[in-house]
């Protein structure tokens, strides 16, 4: 899946740099992140009928890399 993450994912004071810092580790951990404000969408044939497993585990990868950086 295709994953987008602008400063409002994030927190209410979160700059742009400290976005950039949790998408290269959500990066690292091999999910497919960009900056920006756009729906997150299945790109696979195999990831249709899965999107919400699939956002589900993003999301604690999300919390952990938050928890990492202190945001």
């Amino acid at each position: 899946m295709q994953f987008y993450l602008a400063e409002g994912n994030v927190g209410e004071d979160t700059t742009r740099e400290q976005v950039d810092n949790v998408i290269a580790l959500l990066i690292q951990k091999g999910w497919k992140v960009e900056y920006g404000v756009k729906k997150n969408k299945a790109e696979d044939v195999t990831e249709f009928g899965r999107e919400e497993e699939i956002q589900d585990a993003f999301s604690k990868d999300f919390m952990t890399c938050v928890e990492i950086l202190g945001l």
